[in-house]
């Protein structure tokens, strides 16, 4: 969004389990949530989705949204 200071950044699977763990998030929240973000790293989250994409129901395109909303958030 081009906004300075708000960095993305990334952990690995360990760093977001001990992370969780301080929060005191349950085990079987961290093992999802792990599991989930490896899927996604691997390319397997969203697989199924694209091998069975549906029709396009909206107008509104994500480049669209996106700029809206860039400068929504610029604006404060």
């Amino acid at each position: 969004m081009g906004k300075a200071g708000v960095p993305y950044i990334s952990f690995d699977d360990e760093q977001n389990k001990q992370g969780m763990k301080q929060a005191n998030l349950p085990e079987t929240i961290i093992d999802g949530y792990v599991a989930m973000e490896k899927s996604m790293r691997e390319k397997i989250f969203d697989a199924h989705y694209f091998a069975n994409r549906p029709e396009p129901v909206g107008k509104i395109k994500l480049e669209e949204f996106a700029k809206e909303f860039a400068e929504s958030y610029h604006k404060e």
